[in-house]
């Protein structure tokens, strides 16, 4: 999504977290979204100096970037 090497990356943090939907909290208005508990990480980054947060959930299949 980003387009930059893996390199370049620096991980931050790394949290466990649950989010109260099966869009880890960032459901769009035109989305339907389960509302059910799903157990995930949320994961700051930095890149060139600019921070990044994605949530996921625990294996990686569903992935969101916090605007």
């Amino acid at each position: 999504e980003l387009d930059v090497l893996e390199r370049s990356i620096l991980v931050l943090s790394v949290y466990d977290w649950e989010w109260s939907d099966s869009c880890l909290g960032l459901g769009r208005t035109s989305e339907s979204c389960a509302q059910v508990i799903t157990a995930g990480f949320e994961v700051t980054m930095s890149i060139g100096g600019k921070e990044y947060i994605y949530r996921t959930n625990k294996n990686g299949s569903i992935v969101r970037r916090e605007s």
